[in-house]
C-alpha cells in the first residue's frame, strides 16, 4: 500500500503543478477507493480538498476534508486546518 500511496502522491503533485487539477483528482481519488491504510487515504482526501480550496470551491473541499477526517488515524490537525478554512462559520457549531 505504501508504494502505491507514493506513486499516486508523486502523479498527483506533478499534475497538480502543472494545474492540470481534475487530472491530479481522478488518481488521488483512484487511490483512495483501493487504499488499505487510512492513514494514507486521509491524506491524499485532504491533498484533493487543498486542490478544490486552491480552484475556489470550498464546498467541495469542506466536503472532502470531512471525509479525509473520518479516515484519519493521525495528523488531524492540518485536517482541522482545512476544515475551518472552507467552513461558513455561521452554520458550524
Amino acid at each position: 500500500d505504501q508504494q502505491a500511496y507514493e506513486a499516486a502522491m508523486q502523479q498527483t503533485t506533478v499534475l497538480r503543478g502543472k494545474r492540470q487539477y481534475n487530472e491530479a483528482v481522478s488518481v488521488a481519488m483512484k487511490y483512495v477507493e483501493i487504499a488499505k491504510s487510512n492513514d494514507n487515504a486521509s491524506y491524499m482526501l485532504a491533498t484533493v480538498g487543498s486542490m478544490q480550496e486552491e480552484q475556489n470551491d470550498q464546498k467541495s473541499a469542506l466536503e472532502t476534508y470531512r471525509k479525509a477526517e473520518k479516515r484519519a488515524g493521525r495528523d488531524v490537525l492540518g485536517i482541522a486546518y482545512g476544515i475551518a478554512r472552507t467552513s461558513d462559520r455561521k452554520s458550524v457549531v
